[in-house]
């Protein structure tokens, strides 16, 4: 072979070596990504599942609240 196609056979090795190391690089990333997205995404469902307990405490309190409210109505409707 020439001097000049070994010359492209080597550079052209030396690209894909390098492009390699890229590839592997970005896939490295892309795992931590995916690594803080699963936790973000846990992270949310803790909070939605939080966040739906303590509306269904607060509706639960303003019921008693009501029914307070409506029990002191009547008492005092029934004492005029």
């Amino acid at each position: 072979m020439s001097n000049k196609l070994l010359e492209i056979l080597k550079k052209n090795q030396e690209d894909i070596t390098f492009l390699k190391e890229k590839i592997e690089n970005m896939q490295k990333d892309i795992d931590r990504v995916k690594a803080i997205t699963d936790t973000n995404s846990n992270e949310l469902n803790n909070i939605s599942n939080k966040s739906y307990y303590i509306e269904k405490y607060l509706e639960n309190l303003q019921n008693k609240e009501i029914e307070i409210l409506l029990t002191d109505e009547k008492i005092h409707v029934s004492d005029s």
